[in-house]
């Protein structure tokens, strides 16, 4: 076959006409242009968000190959072909060029969108957004703080801070952080801050494999001190005790998880314990022991310093976070067994059990002799239409149930407790606050999105995130919406909250969807009298 035949072959087949060419330049725009999706648990991130991430280096080796395939000779003669087509012929070169002009346009601003500036986010006042605002001058930064952070949300009560110093009142962004190991990451696991340090679990996903990572940061600087990535994806939210961080792996879909004991100076792991199923659970340690749930493998009791198995209560499905008080161990377990137990946390023994219509997945809160729960008969990520939600208060001795709240909706995340009021966030897009004593209502904030976080406190605000991508501050006294937190400026449409913050010398931490951990810090300016 001659080239000038071959030529008017291609000649019949390129595009011709000024809206098939601005077609084609959209769309390989579009694509070039895609951004990784990201989903929760059970599953932070998969093979396909983690595909879709590298999809424009896929194209492109595409083209490359295709380009391969073929000589130089037949590009020429389709090139000549083509520009005989354009030949007298001004538009359809002018929307050819509109249209390079345009996707180059299209895929810088979703490059953009996708990285993100790493300055101030838009910061707002009140229950509404505000359009702009103005550079903030921040605090100096603070001193020392407690080398301890045994359990999840901090202490029994689980307030989520570290000392009795306020959050920010005007929110600025001190510093972001983003994983540069890897594109695809998500920072679900919610922070520990020790030892001037802040440590967290991620999520990372490859095309082949999910797996996951324990992050130390300078609490100061936001610098990365050290990563040791782990097996599977990081859910579980680690404790810092006597020099370690303790972690889990693992979310609904993986077994044989590990629970891990790193040194918190350096990263290094000291010992791993294998479970039969997945390590979601957050640990707790307390009096030379760390505990933890192992999702269909129930309840383990291990020694603290060597991983040694000291007992193991099967025949539960344990992804809270255990609270332990007075030698006593408080959990819920979900699915076929939804119930919440008392255990003797020396010897694994059941002390009482109360049966539960739903499984108990908000993490144990303890107060003045009172556990405080939550439970949902939906589960985190799945389609939250109606489902059964409902807080209880138990006598923590007897199991005896004093009252209980119902919202509309489940209740995933850790009740907090400061011994007069209870908070918690629900996934009726509201968030409450109860009399710890009666149960009865003091108030209830609609914020606009599903909270799967759990609120920080100090003496005026309580501090959570939302699961459109807001970080947002109420009034603990009356639930008005005192400041919000948009990450839209970094992720776009992809933010995503499910991480509780963490406060800790006037700072709150807190880790989000698509590769992004923040730390805000009070601006100087609403400091001043």
């Amino acid at each position: 076959m001659d080239a000038p035949y071959r030529s008017r072959r291609l000649e019949c087949r390129l595009p011709r006409t000024p809206s098939k060419i601005a077609f084609a330049g959209f769309f390989i725009a579009l694509l070039l242009s895609a951004r990784p999706a990201f989903a929760i648990v059970p599953q932070l991130i998969g093979p396909f968000q983690a595909l879709l991430s590298i999809f424009p280096q896929v194209l492109l080796a595409l083209l490359g190959l295709l380009g391969a395939l073929f000589s130089a000779r037949y590009w020429r003669a389709g090139l000549r072909a083509q520009l005989q087509c354009w030949r007298g012929r001004p538009m359809t070169v002018a929307v050819l060029a509109a249209a390079v002009v345009l996707a180059a346009a299209w895929i810088a601003l979703a490059a953009y969108s996708r990285n993100g500036p790493d300055t101030l986010a838009p910061i707002t006042a009140g229950p509404t957004p505000a359009s702009s605002a103005s550079p903030l001058t921040l605090q100096p930064a603070p001193t020392a703080a407690a080398e301890d952070w045994p359990m999840f949300r901090f202490n029994l009560r689980r307030m989520g801070a570290q000392d009795g110093q306020p959050g920010p009142a005007q929110p600025g962004v001190l510093w972001t952080f983003h994983d540069s190991e890897t594109r695809v990451a998500d920072f679900s696991s919610s922070p520990a801050v020790a030892g001037g340090r802040v440590f967290f679990g991620g999520a990372n996903a490859n095309v082949f494999q999910r797996t996951g990572s324990i992050t130390c940061l300078d609490a100061l600087t936001g610098q990365e001190v050290w990563r040791t990535p782990t097996d599977q994806q990081v859910f579980s939210s680690p404790c810092v005790a006597g020099g370690r961080v303790y972690a889990g792996e693992g979310l609904h879909l993986d077994t044989r998880s590990r629970m891990r004991c790193l040194d918190a100076r350096t990263g290094r792991i000291l010992w791993e314990f294998e479970v039969a199923s997945h390590a979601e659970s957050s640990p707790t340690v307390s009096d030379g022991r760390v505990f933890f749930g192992a999702g269909e493998d129930g309840l383990y009791g291990l020694e603290a310093e060597s991983g040694k198995p000291l007992w193991h209560r099967p025949g539960y499905h344990v992804d809270v976070s255990p609270a332990v008080d007075d030698g006593i161990l408080y959990a819920g377990s979900a699915y076929d067994r939804p119930a919440f137990l008392a255990v003797d946390a020396h010897s694994g023994r059941v002390l009482w059990e109360k049966q539960l219509e739903a499984s108990a997945w908000g993490d144990p809160a303890v107060s003045d002799g009172r556990v405080f729960f939550g439970v949902s008969s939906a589960s985190l990520g799945q389609d939250q239409g109606p489902a059964i939600g409902k807080v209880f208060c138990l006598d923590a001795r007897s199991g005896l149930e004093l009252w209980s709240f119902r919202p509309e909706h489940g209740v995933g995340g850790s009740l907090v407790s400061d011994g007069n009021e209870v908070f918690f966030g629900c996934w009726d897009r509201r968030v409450y606050a109860l009399d710890a004593r009666t149960g009865r209502l003091r108030w209830q904030a609609e914020v606009g999105s599903v909270v799967y976080s759990s609120p920080a406190l100090d003496a005026h605000r309580l501090y959570l995130g939302s699961a459109d991508g807001r970080i947002l501050a109420l009034d603990r006294a009356t639930g008005r919406r005192v400041w919000t937190l948009g990450l839209d400026a970094w992720l776009g449409d992809k933010a995503e909250v499910i991480a509780s913050p963490a406060l800790a010398s006037g700072r709150l931490y807190v880790g989000a969807s698509a590769n992004l951990f923040l730390c805000l810090g009070e601006a100087e300016s609403s400091a001043q009298p």
